[in-house]
């Protein structure tokens, strides 16, 4: 019976664990336009690559298909990444985007993104 508890334990802290991992970073009710949400982000190489990749717009396409968004982010780089982070995010919103960017700029992973 003792066996059963603890392993019951060990299972409900492991689910536990990885719920409070997964968390959306921004909310998107109650937000700003998004090239002012960028901005309000404070780092001025993300607002310059916003521009660039997308012109702020937020369902942008380009890379021939592969990039979407107002970051121009590959879906692939987009899930590994939240992943990495531990992040439950959305590949199709904006803001969600910018979120993802600014952790990845923050980092130094500037380097996914082609834009000067």
């Amino acid at each position: 019976m003792r066996k059963l508890f603890l392993c019951t334990l060990i299972l409900f802290s492991i689910i536990i664990s990885q719920v409070h991992a997964q968390v959306v970073l921004s909310p998107t009710r109650d937000l700003p336009p998004i090239q002012e949400y960028i901005k309000n982000k404070g780092i001025k190489r993300l607002y310059e690559v916003a521009r660039c990749e997308s012109s702020f717009k937020i369902d942008a396409v380009g890379d021939h298909g592969l990039a979407y968004g107002v970051m121009q982010f590959h879906k692939a780089t987009f899930d590994g990444y939240a992943k990495k982070y531990g992040l439950l995010l959305d590949y199709k919103n904006p803001y969600h985007q910018v979120d993802l960017a600014t952790l990845m700029f923050k980092d130094k992973l500037q380097y996914h993104w082609t834009c000067k």
